[in-house]
């Protein structure tokens, strides 16, 4: 069986593009999930930063609308979505709970 610590750095390694396309968003699985994680868990904290967060979704854009241009102001519409607690950092649950309803993902990232 493959180490995280493997898992974490061939998924940080791949480009935006080769990682997200190989993923529908719409129908993610669990282990989808984790392998997400993985990779925007950066310094592998436990909890995604607000930077973190911000580089997936821009990575995200430029996978579904071909820019990485995030404005500020939908970037805080997003972060306000998924950091549910208002701690000022990403839990797991709270990555899962925004990427399992497509609905929300999609009104806040403006996708």
């Amino acid at each position: 069986m493959q180490s995280q610590k493997y898992l974490t750095d061939v998924a940080q390694a791949l480009d935006p593009e080769q990682f997200l396309g190989q993923f529908k968003i719409k129908s993610l699985s669990d282990e989808d999930l984790k392998d997400m994680w993985r990779r925007y868990d950066k310094d592998d904290s436990g909890d995604m930063s607000m930077a973190e967060l911000r580089t997936f979704l821009e990575d995200l854009l430029e996978k579904e609308k071909g820019h990485r241009n995030l404005d500020d102001e939908v970037f805080k519409v997003c972060q306000e979505a998924v950091d549910t607690n208002k701690d000022g950092v990403i839990s797991f649950e709270e990555f899962e709970k925004y990427l399992g309803d497509y609905t929300l993902l999609a009104s806040s990232a403006k996708l």
